[in-house]
Parts: C-alpha cells; sequence; structure tokens
C-alpha cells in the first residue's frame, strides 16, 4: 500500500480550510502535515481542528515539514513565488485558481516544475462538477448535433471591497472566476480558443479592478463561445449550449434537454410553405452536485494523478492555454480590438 502523501497547505483562510483542509484531512490517500498562515487563529484551528503543525511562513515550512504535496491558497499576486519555492523544496505543488497573473508567471512555474522534476498541478474545478461533466457528455454523445454555440453565465449583485478588487494584489472578477466560466465554455467542446474579444467593466465593486467581464472567443472547431460575469439581481441561465438538432438550457437546479425528433435533412416541407417547423422533444433532469466542482472527487483524482495514473483535469498546458486567454482578453479590452491566441 502506498503511505498518504504528507501535504501541506499555505494559506488556511476559508478556501484552504474548507475547500482544500477538509478534503485533504478526511481521505486516506493524504496526511495534513502542515500549515502556514500569518494569522495565529488559524495556525490555531490548523493545529486544533486539523493536527497540522502551523508556521507563520511558508518558508520555515517547508525547511522544516517536508512535504510531498503544497497546496498553495494565497492571495493571487503570491502563487507563483510561493509554486517555485515549494517545487525547488522537492514538493509537488498544487495551486488554486487563479495559478498565475499572467503568462510570464506561468511559464516561470512551469520552467521550475521541469527543472525540479515535481509535478506543477493547477487547480481547475470545473472539471471535477457533475454538471459541467454532464453537459460535456451530452455534447460528445452527438444528441444535440454540430455545436455551434455555448453561453455560459454568471450573474451576482453584491458590492466587494476586499484584496480582489485592488490590482496590486492580482484582483479582478477575470482571474479569480476565469476557471469557472471561461474555460468550462470550451473544455466541454474539447476545443481551444484561436482569437478573442473581450470588455471589462468595474461597476459595483469597490477599488480598481473589473467586477463585470464579457467575452466572445472563437474555438478551433469552429464553434463560438460567450462567457460573462456581470452583476444583475435577474438571474441568468449558468449554460446555454446550441447545436443543430438541440440544446441545453441549466438554470436553478434543473437540465433541460432540447432534441429534435428528426433529422432536419428529414423533414417533410409542403411545397406551398417556405418554413418548415422543426419537431423536438424537452426532458429535464436534476443538476445534483457541486456547481463549482466536487473538491472530494478532485482530491481523490489528484492522488491518482500524483501516484502515476492517468488523469484528466491536472494537465499544466491546459492551464497555460487558459491564461493566454485571460491574458488576451485584457489586451482586446485595453486596446478596443480582437486578439489572436497562437
Amino acid at each position: 500500500m502506498n503511505a498518504p502523501l504528507r501535504t501541506a497547505i499555505i494559506g488556511f483562510g476559508s478556501n484552504g480550510t474548507k475547500m482544500h483542509g477538509e478534503p485533504i484531512r478526511d481521505l486516506e490517500g493524504f496526511q495534513l502535515v502542515a500549515v502556514a498562515d500569518p494569522n495565529p487563529a488559524q495556525r490555531a484551528l490548523a493545529e486544533e481542528a486539523f493536527g497540522a503543525q502551523a508556521f507563520a511562513d511558508h518558508a520555515s515550512m517547508l525547511a522544516v515539514a517536508h512535504p510531498d504535496l503544497v497546496v498553495v491558497v494565497t492571495r493571487n499576486d503570491q502563487h507563483a513565488d510561493m509554486a517555485v519555492d515549494a517545487l525547488r523544496a522537492g514538493a509537488h505543488v498544487l495551486v488554486t485558481k487563479p495559478w498565475a497573473l499572467d503568462v510570464p508567471e506561468a511559464s516561470t512555474m512551469m520552467e521550475a516544475a521541469a527543472s525540479s522534476g515535481r509535478l506543477l498541478l493547477p487547480w481547475l474545478p470545473m472539471r471535477f462538477s457533475p454538471e459541467a461533466l454532464r453537459i460535456r457528455e451530452i455534447v460528445r454523445s452527438g444528441q444535440l448535433g454540430e455545436i455551434f454555440l455555448v453561453r455560459r453565465a454568471v450573474e451576482r449583485f453584491d458590492v466587494r471591497h476586499d484584496w480582489q478588487m485592488r490590482r496590486e494584489f492580482g484582483g479582478g472578477y477575470l482571474l479569480n472566476w476565469g476557471a469557472h466560466i471561461v474555460e468550462p465554455a470550451y473544455w466541454i467542446l474539447d476545443a481551444e480558443v484561436r482569437s478573442v474579444s473581450g470588455f471589462l467593466r468595474q461597476t459595483l465593486g469597490r477599488g480598481d479592478c473589473e467586477d463585470v467581464f464579457f467575452a466572445e472567443l472563437a474555438l478551433s472547431n469552429g464553434a463560438r463561445a460567450l462567457v460573462e460575469h456581470t452583476m444583475s439581481p435577474a438571474p441568468l441561465p449558468r449554460w446555454f449550449v446550441q447545436g443543430t438538432r438541440g440544446a441545453v438550457v441549466v438554470s436553478s437546479e434543473t437540465i433541460q434537454i432540447f432534441e429534435a425528433e428528426c433529422a432536419p435533412e428529414d423533414l417533410e416541407v409542403p411545397a406551398d410553405r417556405i418554413v418548415g417547423k422543426l419537431p423536438f422533444a424537452m426532458r429535464e433532469e436534476p443538476c445534483g452536485g457541486s456547481v463549482y466542482g466536487d473538491t472530494v472527487e478532485a482530491y481523490r483524482q489528484l492522488e491518482r494523478h500524483v501516484r502515476g495514473e492517468p488523469v484528466e483535469g491536472y494537465d499544466a498546458n491546459s492551464a497555460l492555454h487558459l491564461t493566454c486567454v485571460l491574458d488576451a482578453i485584457r489586451t482586446s479590452h485595453a486596446e478596443n480590438r480582437r486578439v489572436e491566441i497562437s
């Protein structure tokens, strides 16, 4: 039997505790041995509730604990430097979203991983969302025909004023929500992005970063994706996937599947009519599970990946492509032009 992966977490706030600390503590394949956090209350929580040795800074933790795996759950502007330190210390590293602020940071982490021989693992939790996985399964089945448009949206109506609204700390909703909104829109089609047109705006948030973004993505398979995070008291469908034989709409707790009852080319249109309406059927399924990813399942698959099994969901090249896309959206907005992605 393989020994549990000796795991450490850098940053033990709410996400570090709930999203990462609890699965690591509860799954047999992991042992939470150390936590680094400057907050004394969070260090006390790590020791008393999780049984982990606590440190005030990550350098001391790496020098003493020598973990097999390090999970970085800190401010966005700290991710790359801390990941590189952990890789050089001999640990595999999981970096929460966004794993990097831009392509140069992502490239620096990937170079450190290559030279250390350790794994650099991006946190792309939507790869483990039951909802997204079901939509991908429907798309792959071919029952919707050729997919030509994916709409992916998240709305909220609140006023945020923490570090995530400050540029100096790597804030902004594009970085914060890119892995939840932008990447899944082309991942469900097994496609990549070839060019983007983007728009950013600060509306309700207090700071110097955007809390609204829109982007239109031209995909490698010829389809288009429209992705957005917006401020609205009125709800939007989370997903609207359109194909030549049907559509999928996800709102609230329901997946609605619309499917043509015959192929378009088989529809008989009377000679005295210009338009023949294609008949369709609709069925509903419950969404089920976490909308933004099952973190327990994500860690189960992470263990398999670290131990050498082929697992989809922790590919650094996919995360790098997403970073290229997010960079391009920012450039498109700043320069008011469409941006190609090589």
